[in-house]
């Protein structure tokens, strides 16, 4: 949660429907842009992609005795919403995101039941190699 001027934005990691959603508009509204993007489109192109990032992580906002629901909100709402957020908020949310993305990419282990020896799992890696073996069969 972060705090601004008694403003509260709640965060969470996005589960896998959300953010597949939000990609799925996220290319509604690129395929708005010509292949060829301008420089001055570069940039609207990469605030576009930030804003979306940042509506995936946004569960709540509270000001005062009252709680905006933000995950169900329309999408021009939340874009009016963001854009009047302080740099300060954005900046914490963006580094919100960036923690759980690198926490995402840690390592994960387990306990074999067995020999009770730890394990280490590189999920990426397993999910990949999966999908390989799916795609050649």
């Amino acid at each position: 949660m972060f705090t601004h001027n008694n403003i509260e934005i709640v965060c969470n990691v996005p589960t896998l429907n959300i953010d597949t959603n939000y990609n799925n508009q996220l290319l509604l509204e690129l395929g708005k842009f010509k292949k060829d993007v301008s420089e001055e489109d570069y940039g609207k192109v990469a605030d576009l992609y930030q804003t979306y990032e940042i509506y995936k992580y946004i569960k709540e906002i509270r000001m005062g005795e009252s709680t905006f629901d933000f995950v169900n909100c329309p999408t021009n709402k939340k874009m009016r919403i963001i854009n009047n957020l302080s740099p300060r908020i954005i900046s914490a949310i963006n580094g919100y995101i960036e923690k759980t993305k690198i926490a995402g990419e840690t390592e994960i282990t387990a306990t074999d039941k067995e020999s009770n020896d730890t394990i280490k799992l590189d999920v990426s890696t397993i999910f990949f190699e999966n999908t390989a073996r799916l795609t050649e069969n």
